[in-house]
């Protein structure tokens, strides 16, 4: 359990974060497409497969940046909104580390704030999360080819395995 965790904390910082367990966004209901085969994925996991199902919108075996960026975009929009307690259309430092907003320490909290906080102005707003997810996009396509690949990102769930088991690791 704690390694879909991370592998949805790799894939959506901000939902991973701000939502507890019990607000977490169900999977969707919409019958899967079929599934590859084990031979042609490399046997990946239950995860990844699911992340697949949610994200390949267009069932074609690969998450394009499109699928990548509209997949986060839904994730985020119910999370965002729970935080912009004001509606301006921004995430301020005190809505993200109100009490109740969010799982984890404060210390915790309040880095990950400053890492999704890229220019330093004190709010978190959507252009921050996109420029986040394009680069993180670009760091799971390790062939470069504009597309991830199931390997790829059975690639990322073991890159982030070996790191659960060594933190030095990285």
């Amino acid at each position: 359990m704690r390694l879909a965790a991370l592998l949805m904390a790799l894939l959506t910082p901000l939902a991973a974060q701000a939502e507890s367990p019990s607000q977490a966004s169900p999977p969707s209901q919409a019958s899967p497409p079929s599934q590859p085969s084990a031979k042609s994925t490399g046997a990946v996991s239950a995860q990844v497969r699911r992340l697949m199902n949610e994200m390949d919108t267009n069932h074609d075996g690969v998450i394009s940046r499109e699928e990548f960026m509209a997949y986060h975009h839904r994730a985020d929009q119910k999370v965002f909104d729970k935080l912009d307690t004001n509606h301006d259309g921004a995430i301020s430092r005190e809505e993200y580390l109100a009490p109740g907003a969010g799982r984890g320490s404060m210390e915790s909290r309040a880095e990950h704030f400053r890492l999704l906080d890229t220019n330093g102005d004190g709010r978190i707003t959507r252009e921050e999360l996109d420029a986040r997810r394009n680069a993180r996009f670009d760091q799971l396509d390790t062939n470069k080819d504009g597309v991830l690949s199931p390997q790829e990102l059975r690639a990322a769930q073991n890159a982030l395995r070996r790191d659960a088991l060594d933190p030095n690791a990285r």
